[in-house]
């Protein structure tokens, strides 16, 4: 059943706003919705039930940077979303600082049926939080109801900063049991680079009796690892029966983790395009180059003198080549079209083709992926090349007598499922100080090494829609884990 939305278009071109109704058309929203372009037609539509307001960032006579701060100024809980055909990033942020909801690319408006429900989410968490705080305020009774049984998690602070509550869900967010926090500060928890800003938060906070700051900032959870806090503190030092100040967090660590992720495909495939433009214009001399050794090695090859100076210069052109290969690869636009295929025959396809390659370093690739797997959708032409950079990159890190072990199995994740491929090897491993940047476009430990490939691996199963994490085996040795969603079946 579609969901209802009634929607002001803050657009002057008539044909984005009616693609963006399409799109959210298709995400399963029945859309009700009023188009205006002017400062007074806007205010003129302002109304407390609209459902969201969607704006592009500048329009001739307005802008949404403008339109936002007059919602705000009346006080309307709008969800607000900016789209833009070339909003920069430091705009996007600076928007979201102003109080936007999300922000998108025009080109990129598949994303706008995921950002409203986020939104509108974020309006009913919002809802349901200031709900909670009435009743806070209203019963301590019902306030140790509510924060007993609710999945966010809820804090009681001294004026000091220390925990005098936490609510049960502590430890599922934290890891720490509710006792092991009671008299702890927040700040001992706090990552000293956010300490600064969550203390000033705080000093300001304390100064303000039912006044309410929201920020977002890292805590260390029980494992010693960091994750992301979205925190909602309010001063109720002055209220009966609570004389505290509340504090309500949930993890948004994924979230951070998907912008971030979003922020990267994007930069790299700025830099896919500009690294394959610089090496197109780099073959053409570098061919020139080529012919002139051939030339020169004809004539003087049998001198002495020369024959080393030519060895030195061919090496050098060859690992040129090299280079440049990679770096056409790395910025090859990915098909759009992908087709159903069979993950089974790309495997055993790659796992042949390095056989050779597996001989001469004497080492062995075992394969038992099951022929029986269901298809995915992929560009035939180009997966390939997954399989076949990760066994090289193994293969070239082997001992002889090493063994890269391919196997792949249907997992479900997410209500769905996908196909998961592991390539494991038993050499010595990743680094670990290396694993955080070894999918960055020429970071290489291999001498020779464009340090391109696994670059080119992360493109290509981003651009198959799944999921590459490396990491090394508790008993030894790197571990590749990729994830292709099964294709659906007509």
């Amino acid at each position: 059943m579609a969901i209802p939305l009634r929607l002001l278009i803050l657009e002057d071109r008539a044909t984005d706003a009616e693609l963006a109704i399409y799109q959210l058309q298709r995400a399963g929203f029945a859309v009700e919705h009023t188009r205006v372009e002017t400062k007074y037609d806007y205010l003129a539509h302002l109304d407390p039930t609209l459902d969201l307001i969607l704006a592009d960032y500048s329009l001739p006579d307005f802008d949404a940077l403008s339109a936002l701060e007059l919602l705000q100024e009346r006080r309307l809980d709008i969800p607000f979303i900016i789209f833009s055909g070339s909003i920069g990033e430091d705009t996007a942020v600076l928007a979201l600082k102003h109080g936007a909801d999300d922000y998108l690319l025009k080109d990129r408006m598949a994303r706008l049926g995921a950002a409203v429900e986020r939104a509108l989410e974020k309006k009913k968490q919002r809802q349901e939080r200031e709900g909670a705080e009435q009743a806070l305020r209203a019963s301590e009774e019902r306030f140790r109801a509510l924060i007993e049984h609710s999945w966010d998690g809820l804090l009681l602070l001294t004026p000091a900063a220390e925990l005098i509550y936490a609510s049960p869900s502590t430890q599922r967010i934290t890891g720490h049991v509710s006792d092991e926090l009671i008299s702890r500060s927040v700040f001992a928890l706090t990552h000293a680079e956010d300490l600064p800003e969550v203390r000033q938060h705080f000093q300001r906070l304390s100064g303000l009796p039912g006044g309410t700051i929201n920020l977002e900032c890292r805590y260390q959870h029980k494992d010693g690892s960091w994750r992301w806090l979205e925190c909602s503190s309010t001063n109720l030092l002055n209220t009966p029966g609570v004389r505290a100040i509340v504090v309500n967090y949930r993890d948004i660590t994924e979230r951070k983790l998907t912008d971030a992720a979003l922020r990267r495909s994007e930069t790299m495939s700025l830099l896919g395009a500009l690294v394959s433009g610089v090496a197109h214009e780099v073959r053409n001399p570098l061919f020139g180059i080529s012919t002139t050794l051939d030339a020169f090695d004809a004539r003087f090859g049998h001198n002495e003198e020369y024959e080393s100076y030519l060895g030195v210069l061919r090496g050098q052109v060859d690992r040129l080549s090299d280079l440049m290969k990679d770096l056409l690869d790395y910025g090859r636009p990915i098909s759009h079209e992908l087709t159903a295929g069979s993950i089974s025959d790309v495997i055993n396809w790659s796992v042949e083709a390095c056989q050779s390659m597996a001989k001469q370093a004497e080492v062995r690739i075992v394969n038992p992926a099951k022929p029986e797997l269901p298809q995915i959708l992929m560009d035939q032409r180009r997966l390939p090349q997954v399989f076949l950079n990760l066994l090289e990159n193994a293969i070239q890190h082997l001992p002889p007598a090493g063994q890269v072990e391919v196997t792949a199995a249907v997992r479900p994740e997410d209500g769905k499922d996908w196909v998961e491929c592991v390539i494991k090897d038993t050499g010595p491993g990743f680094r670990e100080e290396d694993l955080p940047r070894l999918f960055e476009p020429f970071f290489t430990r291999r001498r020779g090494g464009t340090g391109l490939g696994l670059s080119i691996v992360q493109r290509l199963v981003e651009a198959h829609e799944g999921k590459i994490a490396v990491s090394n085996h508790p008993q030894g040795g790197g571990l590749v884990t990729i994830r292709f969603p099964v294709a659906a079946t007509i």
